[in-house]
């Protein structure tokens, strides 16, 4: 196991811990634990020296406690409470099987990125370029796509409630087998999209 997967390895682990918080509530032994990991990561990640762009993303102490937002830093690496997204191969990010309740995206480039078995609750994009963007087997609750470029994604087998695309262009878009209950899609280019066997309420 090289460094990336011990890196990713405690990561997923104190996501763990921090899904299975109630809202709002850190007691002081679940934050030491929290901070441990924290420097476990930064001591790993300090090993890996690579120029790659990446993102750190924002965990939310307060509310949620969840993933909120997103910016540019460089090399795989561990600050002020933050983790860092890795690139995927066509040069997106990998945000795949993370649960990302509460993200708020603006403004962004996530074209070629894996959002592949994310959970996706109250999540927003707002003005962001998606294309190419795969979230085959996501879970979409309360989602907001709002002014996004969403051409030749995957949507794929996804199961979405109280989803809005608002003012996006999805067209070329594989909605293959995807349950979408009350979903609301308005001003919304969909030209050549594939709805086969989507269950829609």
């Amino acid at each position: 196991m090289d460094d990336h997967e011990k890196v990713i390895g405690l990561i997923q682990k104190m996501k763990r811990i921090y899904d299975s918080l109630p809202s709002g509530k850190i007691t002081k032994e679940t934050d030491r634990k929290i901070h441990k990991y924290f420097i476990d990561i930064a001591s790993y990640a300090n090993n890996k020296c690579d120029d790659r762009i990446t993102r750190r993303v924002y965990l939310n102490k307060d509310k949620e406690v969840s993933i909120k937002v997103v910016y540019f830093i460089n090399n795989v690496t561990v600050h002020n409470n933050t983790i860092e997204i890795p690139q995927t191969v066509n040069g997106g990010y990998d945000f795949s099987h993370l649960s990302l309740k509460g993200i708020v995206i603006k403004d962004e480039d996530l074209s070629n990125s894996n959002f592949a078995g994310c959970r996706l609750q109250n999540a927003i994009f707002q003005d962001c370029n998606m294309y190419k963007t795969n979230f085959n087997f996501a879970i979409m609750e309360k989602i907001l796509f709002d002014n996004c470029i969403l051409d030749d994604s995957n949507f794929a087998q996804i199961k979405m409630t109280d989803g809005t695309l608002n003012s996006c262009s999805a067209m070329h878009v594989q909605f293959y087998n995807a349950t979408m209950n009350r979903a609301n899609i308005k001003n919304t280019f969909l030209d050549y999209s594939n709805f086969l066997y989507g269950i829609h309420g």
